[in-house]
Order: C-alpha cells, then sequence, then structure tokens
C-alpha cells in the first residue's frame, strides 16, 4: 500500500465530520433534538490525536479550526483554538487515554467536549450576547455515548488502509 493512504483517511475523516456536522436534522422533528447532535469534527480530532499522534500536526489542526469557524458561522478562531486544545491535550495524554477501558474513554471525552463548549458559550456570551444556557452539555453527552462507535468504527478503516 502507498503511504499516503493514511493521509487520504485522515482528509477523508475529517471532509466527512464536516458534513455531518453541517447536515441538518428534517423539518419534521423537534428543534430540541438539534441539541442532541455530537461534535463530529471533535471526535475525530480526539480520535486522531489520541490514536495516532503524529499523524495530525498543530497547523493542520488550526486550519480544521478555522474552516470549522467558517461552516458553523462561530468566531473566527473559537473553533481553531479549542481544537488546538483538545489536540495538545490528546498528544499528552494519549498513552494514558489508550489505556482506559470504553466506559472511561467516554467519560474523558464527555468532560473534555464539555469544558469546549463551556468555553465557546462563555465566549459567545461575552461577543454575541447569548446566554449561557444548561443546552451546552448535550452535544458533549451525544458525544460521549457515540464515542465506542466512532472508535470502533475509525480503528476498522484504519486496519484496512495501514494508517501507520
Amino acid at each position: 500500500m502507498s503511504s499516503y493512504n493514511g493521509t487520504f483517511l485522515i482528509l477523508g475523516s475529517v471532509i466527512a465530520s464536516m458534513i455531518l456536522a453541517v447536515a441538518y436534522t428534517p423539518e419534521v422533528w423537534p428543534q430540541w433534538l438539534g441539541w442532541f447532535r455530537p461534535l463530529w469534527i471533535y471526535l475525530t480530532v480526539i480520535f486522531w490525536s489520541f490514536e495516532y499522534p503524529n499523524r495530525l500536526g498543530l497547523v493542520t489542526v488550526w486550519m480544521i479550526g478555522l474552516l470549522t469557524d467558517v461552516l458553523l458561522a462561530d468566531m473566527l478562531g473559537l473553533n481553531a483554538f479549542l481544537l488546538a486544545l483538545v489536540t495538545y491535550l490528546g498528544w499528552r495524554l494519549y498513552e494514558r487515554f489508550r489505556m482506559y477501558s470504553a466506559l472511561q474513554q467516554s467519560f474523558v471525552i464527555f468532560w473534555l467536549l464539555f469544558g469546549c463548549e463551556l468555553a465557546r458559550a462563555i465566549t459567545q456570551d461575552q461577543g454575541w450576547g447569548r446566554l449561557v444556557s444548561w443546552e451546552i452539555i448535550l452535544p458533549a453527552l451525544s458525544s460521549m455515548l457515540i464515542w465506542p462507535l466512532v472508535r470502533r468504527f475509525m480503528q476498522k478503516l484504519c486496519s484496512r488502509v495501514e494508517v501507520q
């Protein structure tokens, strides 16, 4: 296999997560159901930074974050900073994270993403006057619940493509 296969898989997974992040829920569904949408881009970056810390650089993550800011209409640099922070923590903690069970990993994901959502909500409150509400916990909760499936799916893809 070519050494570029891992790169194409990383790029493809990031693009797929961006598509999932901006996909709309059907009109017939209640509006509150949109709050349970997982943080797909963060889950993808967390997977790559925890499983293959040498494959995703800080500049790449920063660019992904800037593109995420544009896609989600957030303050420019907010997601870039948060994704860079998540990547840095992934580099520092990946050995410990790999030893955790799936349940423990899910709780780490929850607290990490809840911190990101809280930082985003506080920043938007200060910058745009949006009030912080309890609903910021729901994307982190749904991401925590779906993490074992995402991790398993991505690991299977990586084993087929031979990511190094």
